[in-house]
Order: C-alpha cells, then structure tokens, then sequence
C-alpha cells in the first residue's frame, strides 16, 4: 500500500511540475491537493494528473501557455481539481479532463458558463449524458432530413396545383400531361416516405429499449435533463400524448453537449 501511495504521489509532483511555473495555477494545486491530506483525495487528483500526461492534446505544442496564465483559465483549473477530489467516477474525471483541455486549446468559453456545464457533469448520471447525447444527434442528423421534407413537400403542392387543370383536360379528351404529373407525385410522395422512414430510424435511440432500461427509468432521466433545461417537451398539447413522451433537445443542452464532447 506504501508503494502505491508513493507512486501517486510521484504522478502528482509530476503535474506539479508541468504548472509550476505558471502563475496562480501551481499555488492552486497545492491548495487543493495538500490542504486536505486525505490521501483518497491526493489519489484522485494523481489519478486525473495520468488522464491528462496521457492525453494526446496535453502532449502536444498547440497548447498556448499565455492561455493558462490567464486569470479565467486559473479559475477555471481551481474548479476543475475541486470537483475531481469529490467524487472517484473516471468517466467525470475523463469529461472534466476534456473541459479543461479544451479550454486549453480553444478558450471560447467565459468562466461563468463553464462553472455551470462543471456542475451539470457532476449532478448528471453518464446515463443521463448518455440519452443527452443521442437527443443531440438525433437533432443534428434531423436538420437536413427536416430540409428535404420542407422541399419536397413544396415541389408536392405544385404538383397538385398543376394536376387539376391536366385532369380536365384529359376528361375533356385534349392532349395532357396527366399521367407524367402522377408518376412525378408519386416519386415526390416516395422521398417524402424516405425522409421519414429516416426520423422512424432515428427515434429508436430516443427510447428506452435502446439503453436497455425500463419505461419509468428513461421517463425519469428524461425529467430531470428537462428540469435543468436541457430537454423540452415538444408533445405538450397532443391528443393521446403523455408528458416527456416527445423531446427535444434545447439550445442551452446543444451547448453543453459542444462543450463536453472532444
């Protein structure tokens, strides 16, 4: 056991020195890691400093160092080592790990928001990113569906429009082109069909099945992205619909989904 806690403490003096010479962020460090000598906490922290020495990011030159000297970035990494020592879930330390190296690379969110994205990784279950996760796909993969459909359904309507002056005449036995405008509709009538056999598609990772849980399990993960304004309700208002049987992602949820994901 002595062993072990002297090999996370050398992993630890090994992050030390990476930020040891740059401003505020080395003093924060050692606030957070050394004012409370629980070794649990000293072992998380030397557990996140492997997840960064082996990030291929952190390796990297890309990293601007004038960035972590900055006041926010400061900040930023005090926030970040708080919420590592309290709790031991690798795959929040792996996601506050990615924040804090993205904002290493690309500094584009302020210090406010990223305290609020800091606190919804730690207050939501991996399942609950997990669901958040595919509600974004679903809406970034139905963007271009919703486009076809809009187009098609136009070029539907013109058709339509042109159909009834070409079945007079047909009637009326004069030349027409009657027949073409129906085989025309037809094919419009099979993209649109095609359009939205993709949304069919796409919804079975909206479900609870797909995450291999109950009814009242995904309903309840479902509520609470909704209570944090990640998810609305989309069904309020139809006839024979439940509450939070249809969602949608939110801006505010698109965001955080951005800024979590590497």
């Amino acid at each position: 056991m002595k062993h072990s806690n002297h090999k996370k403490d050398r992993r630890l003096a090994v992050m030390q020195n990476y930020f040891s010479d740059i401003p505020n962020i080395g003093n924060t460090l050692d606030l957070v890691a050394f004012a409370d000598r629980s070794q649990i906490k000293k072992n998380r922290i030397s557990d996140f400093a492997d997840l960064l020495k082996d990030d291929s990011d952190f390796n990297t030159q890309t990293i601007n160092t004038d960035i972590l000297q900055t006041e926010e970035f400061s900040d930023l990494f005090e926030s970040v080592l708080r919420r590592v020592v309290q709790t031991s879930s690798k795959e929040k330390h792996r996601r506050f790990r990615d924040i804090l190296i993205n904002q290493m690379l690309s500094p584009s969110i302020n210090i406010d928001s990223a305290e609020i994205y800091l606190d919804l990784i730690s207050s939501l279950s991996e399942a609950e990113i997990t669901i958040l996760h595919h509600f974004n796909l679903f809406y970034i993969k139905l963007k271009p569906v919703q486009q076809n459909l809009a187009r098609h359904n136009n070029k539907l309507e013109q058709l339509r429009e042109r159909l009834e002056p070409e079945r007079e005449l047909k009637a009326a036995g004069y030349a027409n082109n009657y027949l073409s405008l129906i085989a025309e509709i037809n094919e419009v009538n099979n993209l649109i069909a095609s359009e939205n056999e993709k949304i069919t598609l796409g919804r079975h990772r909206l479900e609870a099945p797909y995450y291999n849980i109950t009814e009242d399990q995904f309903l309840y993960f479902k509520q609470r992205l909704f209570s944090r304004g990640l998810l609305v309700d989309t069904g309020i208002g139809g006839i024979g619909v439940e509450p939070f049987e249809y969602m949608s992602i939110t801006q505010f949820g698109r965001e955080f989904m951005e800024y979590i994901i590497r």
